[in-house]
């Protein structure tokens, strides 16, 4: 479509309500992990808000200006928000994945490798997932039979009404990120929306893990046998919702 372009601004106003809400935290892993959340919840926000509007007024609103105008003001409000919240104190622990402050006063590689280790397994899902799904169209029973008609029913409608499929009953948020790749004009990016809530969930273990009380090498584990599962490796390249609640219940 000509107006999937307006998915870029939208992108710039997502991440910046992310990061004011982020900011709040103190540690990278759990910037990381508040940003992902946060950024989905602007988008889903911003799309129901619409979504409601269209229904009100009987008007095809959920449409890619109408959602930029949408997530820019949604993000507003994160930043106002955010800076009345600044100050208090929202920490996940006193020490961030690998290290805390050492990590940040030259480290020696040694302390910096549980971190590496997860980045390097997280690259290599992040390219398997996208090689993987941007081999062929949307496929799957189940997204073919009610993930994609749904997505494609909001894009021909311009609202969020139920379509009546045999999943209608079916929390629709997970659809949002597929409408949204289908404003680019193309459905082939669809099978790619679960691989960030898939980095979100290795990333929020980290997290987990240390706020458990575990040691930087002994939180890398979690991460890594969650990014090296059948159900991530594979799944992050099917146009599903699976993914999408595993890394919004972790963070």
């Amino acid at each position: 479509m000509r107006s999937g372009w307006l998915l870029i601004p939208t992108g710039v106003f997502v991440a910046f309500g992310a990061v004011a809400v982020a900011r709040l935290w103190p540690t990278r892993t759990s910037r990381l992990v508040v940003f992902g959340v946060t950024g989905f919840g602007v988008l889903v926000v911003t799309c129901q808000g619409l979504g409601v509007l269209a229904a009100v007024l009987r008007q095809p609103v959920v449409q890619p200006l109408w959602i930029l105008v949408g997530s820019g003001a949604v993000a507003l409000v994160c930043w106002r928000v955010a800076g009345l919240l600044r100050g208090r104190d929202l920490s996940w622990g006193d020490d961030d994945f690998p290290g805390g402050a050492r990590a940040l006063s030259g480290a020696r590689l040694r302390d910096r490798v549980p971190a590496l280790t997860v980045v390097a397994v997280a690259l290599a899902v992040l390219s398997h997932s996208i090689v993987l799904g941007l081999s062929a169209p949307p496929r799957g029973w189940d997204v073919l039979a009610y993930h994609m008609p749904r997505a494609l029913s909001w894009l021909q409608q311009g609202n969020l009404g139920n379509y009546g499929s045999i999943a209608a009953f079916y929390p629709g948020n997970g659809e949002i990120a597929i409408l949204l790749s289908l404003f680019t004009g193309t459905d082939r990016l669809a099978p790619l929306v679960q691989l960030p809530f898939a980095l979100l969930g290795g990333a929020a273990l980290c997290g987990l893990a240390r706020e458990l009380g575990a040691s930087a090498r002994a939180a890398a584990v979690p991460a890594i046998v969650f990014f090296a599962s059948p159900m991530v490796l594979f799944g992050s390249a099917l146009a599903k919702n699976d993914l999408m609640v595993i890394g919004l219940v972790l963070g």
